[in-house]
């Protein structure tokens, strides 16, 4: 028998399945890891397929890591269907659907076998040291190397090791078979309480006031046996409050029957319902009868700044094995989080959309909360719609999915008045308060006024009002950064990112200019490089200077920022919640992660400046996201009492933004027609392909050449997007609609043209 092995290699020339033959006495599935030797090298590689004959196998299979297959039956159908969407690598895709730390980090290290025949260039390196390890400092020493390892001098080994492992302690255990200490009488008391408390640690054992140097005795003698224990990697999240039951109201309980009777079945439910209507209380209603089934739930959320408190919501309610699963988990964690799901000892799974991939046995319902969120599209390296993945994963699982949102978005709702998703529909507040006042201000006519201040009168006027009474504030300001960017005034020299067609953004908290492409940074300079003038100033308004400005405006109030940049550390996100949740600050500002999901009871007022900066984008889901966004915002006030929102901006006339203050309808008829007579989802289907290199001319001539493949379709362009280049290569792309787009034949017609550029193919493309 042979295996048709995926190696663990990111290389063109590599990429595509080797043919390894299998050993009699191993035992080999299809989709294990395996190591392999290649060339001179030993490496992981996937067993992709197994077969009878092979003409080409030449050497075998050197090990086998797993007991069961890593890659699973469902997950060689997600395997497949990127694939089949993605010019990418092979093992790329496989990354994509299995953790890191599954994979095998390498490690090359020089051996020194006889310091005589070592190079004069590298002896200084070994320094009374038999071996040292391959890094790139070693670089400038390669013909060097490379000489004393022909002459045998030294000995290059190479070698592996897996990224990450279960973790373990020493626990203490008395030996009651097998001992003969004399002096033992001196330790009863520390023998007694292990005895009674066994498999505790030496940390646990110090702590009740025992000797390290006493266990240490005991163990020596064989008095105790220390033993070597898998413990799991605990996250511990700052808050678990309890949360009480309630009662559903009579829509609650009609879409909550209506799912419940579906439980065994593939369908897609959409629930929309306003801010605060209780959608969460069906999810959990929902959860109890599948648990009751004996079925694990996904409960899938848009960022990383829910995961805890969901995970902490749930665990309030139910008294269940919960994990969570998403990156912001160390390396030791996500592979004990792995292996708790494989291994069917997590109930309830909360994640973020790589979530999705997780081979979950005995799934029986998937619930994915603010279902209109651009999160849940992946579009760096292996490009993929979360709803296109869950749709395997659920009707291979044969259960529901339930779409969850206040404001879905346009193609969603389409699908469900035209009876592909099944709707249900929450239009009261569970808590019976009204929904906010939204107050509208022209920040043109306060101009005119002579208000020229970021805060309306009508703003500051509710602000001061709000904090008078001892209530909350979120103002929202969805930009990074301190500033746009830096200009110098006398010569317009404005500073760039080296590696992307953008300005720099400044922050000024670590005085540096910031790429929010590929995170290229540099210094900020108060003298002009180009002049040598040192009139430099920062142009554009980014939240860190709104921040700055509004505690300058409210001197007695306490003022939290929450950006990207303040939640860069791990488990920051949590804090500043929960910080914010017991008053220990007025005013939260920040830019859209302040709008998602979360439930303030003292806050009563939200104040959204610059309400049309999405509107600015040129692409055609402008609008939804600008409504999305602002809808959402506003529904963060006045979730406990009486709530009231201050929208800010220049063109309030847009229907986006004037639909917030009418119902959903109203922006969805809207949205809808001009989406038709623009030709563009839900009523055509789209893929845009893009093209980049390092050469503009290749780019350019590949994108053309891939225009005229696909004439049967309306094909736009090739064009420039927005940014011309990132990361040093260049950007052409081709937007494609159609009735009825034959996507395997269309990406199987391009693919020869990723032979000497980049080509991306994205289905129902977000902004590129």
């Amino acid at each position: 028998m042979f295996a048709r092995v995926l190696l663990d290699i990111k290389s063109k020339n590599v990429n595509r399945l080797f043919d390894y033959i299998i050993p009699t006495n191993m035992e080999l599935e299809k989709g294990m890891r395996v190591i392999v030797p290649f060339g001179e090298q030993k490496r992981l590689g996937f067993v992709i397929d197994i077969i009878e004959q092979s003409d080409i196998a030449n050497k075998e299979i050197l090990e086998v890591l797993d007991i069961v297959p890593t890659i699973s039956n469902e997950l060689f159908l997600y395997l497949k269907y990127l694939s089949e969407t993605n010019l990418t690598l092979y093992i790329n895709i496989v990354e994509t659907i299995i953790p890191s730390e599954l994979f095998i980090n390498y490690e090359q290290r020089l051996i020194l076998k006889d310091i005589n025949l070592v190079n004069d260039n590298i002896k200084h390196l070994f320094n009374n040291k038999n071996e040292i390890t391959v890094t790139k400092a070693l670089d400038e020493f390669k013909y060097a190397i490379k000489k004393s390892i022909e002459n045998k001098g030294i000995e290059l080994v190479r070698d592996y090791k897996k990224k990450a492992k279960p973790k373990t302690v020493f626990t203490y255990e008395y030996n009651d078979i097998v001992h003969n200490y004399k002096r033992i009488n001196n330790y009863l008391e520390l023998i007694e309480f292990i005895r009674i408390n066994p498999n505790l640690t030496k940390k646990e054992l110090v702590e009740n006031n025992f000797s390290g140097s006493a266990l240490d005795t005991l163990t020596k003698h064989n008095v105790l046996i220390k033993n070597e224990t898998v413990v799991e990697r605990l996250v511990v999240h700052k808050e678990t409050e309890k949360v009480s039951k309630h009662k559903l109201n009579k829509e609650q309980e009609i879409a909550f029957n209506k799912i419940k009777n579906s439980l065994d079945e593939y369908i897609t439910f959409l629930l929309f319902g306003i801010t605060g209507s209780g959608k969460t209380e069906v999810y959990m209603h929902l959860i109890n009868e599948v648990l009751k089934k004996g079925k694990k739930v996904l409960y899938l959320v848009p960022e990383i700044t829910l995961v805890a408190p969901t995970v902490n919501y749930l665990k309030s309610r139910f008294n269940e094995v919960i994990t969570h699963y998403n990156s912001s988990l160390s390396k030791g964690e996500r592979h004990d989080a792995w292996y708790k799901i494989v291994e069917n000892e997590a109930n309830i799974i909360v994640g973020t959309r790589s979530s999705a991939f997780l081979p979950i046995n005995d799934l029986g319902i998937i619930i994915v909360d603010e279902e209109h969120d651009n999160s849940y599209n992946q579009v760096d390296r292996v490009q993929y719609n979360l709803i296109d993945i869950i749709n395997i994963k659920a009707k291979y699982h044969n259960i529901p999915i339930l779409l969850g949102s206040a404001t879905p978005k346009v193609s969603s709702m389409y699908y469900a008045k035209k009876g592909k998703y099944k709707l249900l529909k929450l239009t009261k507040r569970a808590t019976n308060e009204p929904l906010p006042k939204i107050n509208y201000v022209d920040m043109k006519d306060e101009l005119i006024n002579g208000n020229t201040d970021i805060f309306s009168k009508v703003l500051k006027t509710k602000i001061k009002d709000r904090l008078n009474k001892k209530e909350q504030v979120i103002l929202l300001y969805n930009r990074k950064g301190y500033s746009s960017f830096v200009m110098c005034r006398i010569c317009g020299h404005v500073p760039k990112c080296k590696n992307c067609d953008v300005s720099l953004t400044y922050y000024k908290d670590e005085n540096e200019l910031r790429c929010s492409y590929c995170n290229y940074k540099e210094d900020y300079q108060k003298i002009c490089q180009t002049c040598g003038s040192s009139k430099i100033g920062e142009v554009g308004l980014g939240v860190e200077q709104v921040f700055n400005k509004v505690k300058n405006a409210f001197k007695d109030a306490k003022v939290l920022l929450m950006d990207a940049n303040t939640t860069r550390k791990k488990g920051s996100h949590e804090q500043l919640w929960l910080d914010f949740k017991e008053e220990k600050y007025d005013i939260l500002v920040g830019t859209q992660m302040v709008s998602k999901g979360l439930n303030f009871p003292k806050v009563t007022l939200v104040g959204i400046l610059m309400a049309d900066l999405e509107l600015k984008v040129p692409h055609y889901l402008a609008p939804e996201q600008t409504y999305n966004l602002l809808t959402q915002m506003v529904g963060r006030s006045g979730r406990a009492s009486y709530g009231e929102a201050v929208i800010q901006g220049y063109d309030l006339d847009h229907y986006a933004i004037s639909s917030v203050n009418k119902k959903y309808e109203d922006f969805y008829k809207e949205a809808l027609y001009l989406r038709e007579i623009s030709k563009y989802e839900p009523f055509y289907e789209m893929v845009q392909i893009l093209v980049t290199n390092e050469s503009y001319l290749k780019a350019y001539q590949d994108a053309l050449m891939i225009k005229k493949t696909l004439n049967e379709y309306i094909v736009l362009g090739p064009m420039e997007p927005l940014i011309k280049y990132i990361k040093n290569e260049y950007r052409f792309v081709i937007t494609i609609k159609g009735k009825n787009i034959d996507y395997l034949e269309m990406f199987n017609v391009i693919k020869k043209y990723s032979e000497t550029s980049k080509v991306y193919f994205i289905k129902n493309p977000q902004i590129i």
